[in-house]
């Protein structure tokens, strides 16, 4: 991976990210090694909705929302199972399995817990920079500080909601969702998944595709504000670069070290480190949203 400067132009310089699909191992810290004598089987027809899922299902909420946020890709799941269950209640949608449902919706037809009715360590930093980078979408106490209790009433009411109450879509870059630290495919009995590459080689190329026509599609109708990506490894820099067809960014430092930025027309860029990977402290969250939601309403 190479961060190379192109120019002392603009906030802190111009950096452009060259990444190859071989270097996503190596980088991606995700284990893909088998354990012995465990394998899980998948047959062909499993197979073709785990990877029609993965290239063309993007995530929650409304695609005319005004405020997008990008992962890596969700999280959650530590076998294939758990991906098939999420791939058949999107192929049950009907007449067409749709880019993006309402999480609401979605949540409620898995056999899980419902994660929108407690605090999560991902969501609710993002939710707390979005408050402060958009007041007006507080019912009330604009100059306070962002409480926790705010935070879950967004998150249960407008996070990746459609219809009257879009504000936000939740994406995902990559469309095969595993648990952090882990592959959660690396024991299927199927070659074009059991690896972190090969899964994704077998996926993005479509997905990019799909996404970038989505992307530009928003960008042409207008009423996109922010695209806050929240990936920022290298390898995965480049390769968001790719979707979003973004040939440089700005650099600008922060409390956490620094964030990436570019803007076209009226929407905001934004790539930033993972809030939940260790970079910022708990105690120090709402310091650090606060922070940043100020320096992006500058740019």
């Amino acid at each position: 991976m190479n961060l190379q400067p192109e120019s002392n132009v603009g906030y802190a310089g111009h950096f452009r990210f060259i990444c190859t699909l071989d270097q996503i191992n190596r980088n991606s810290h995700m284990s893909t090694k088998k354990k012995p004598n465990e394998s899980t089987k998948m047959n062909n027809e499993e197979l073709e909705l785990l990877l029609n899922y993965a290239s063309e299902f993007f995530g929650y909420g409304d695609l005319d929302a005004p405020y997008w946020f990008v992962g890596a890709e969700e999280a959650g799941v530590t076998e294939p199972s758990q991906a098939l269950d999420r791939a058949r209640v999107w192929h049950g949608w009907n007449p067409q399995c749709p880019r993006v449902v309402d999480l609401q919706d979605y949540v409620d037809q898995l056999p899980v817990p419902n994660p929108l009715a407690h605090g999560q360590n991902t969501w609710r930093p993002l939710i707390r920079f979005l408050l402060y980078y958009a007041p007006e979408l507080r019912n009330n106490g604009r100059d306070q500080d962002v409480t926790n209790a705010e935070i879950l009433d967004f998150q249960i009411n407008r996070w990746g909601r459609r219809g009257d109450k879009k504000t936000t879509c939740l994406l995902e870059m990559f469309g095969l969702p595993t648990a952090s630290g882990i592959w959660a495919y690396a024991n299927t009995d199927r070659d074009e998944v059991n690896t972190r590459e090969k899964g994704t080689f077998a996926t993005f190329n479509r997905r990019k595709h799909n996404f970038a026509a989505v992307l530009n599609n928003r960008l042409v109708t207008g009423g996109l504000k922010l695209v806050f990506f929240y990936a920022r490894q290298d390898y995965r820099t480049a390769l968001w670069s790719e979707v979003c067809h973004m040939q440089s960014w700005r650099i600008c430092n922060n409390l956490s070290g620094d964030f990436l930025w570019q803007r076209r027309g009226e929407t905001l860029f934004l790539c930033v480190n993972h809030p939940a990977r260790g970079r910022i402290r708990k105690d120090q969250e709402a310091l650090f949203m606060r922070e940043l939601a100020r320096q992006a309403r500058m740019l």
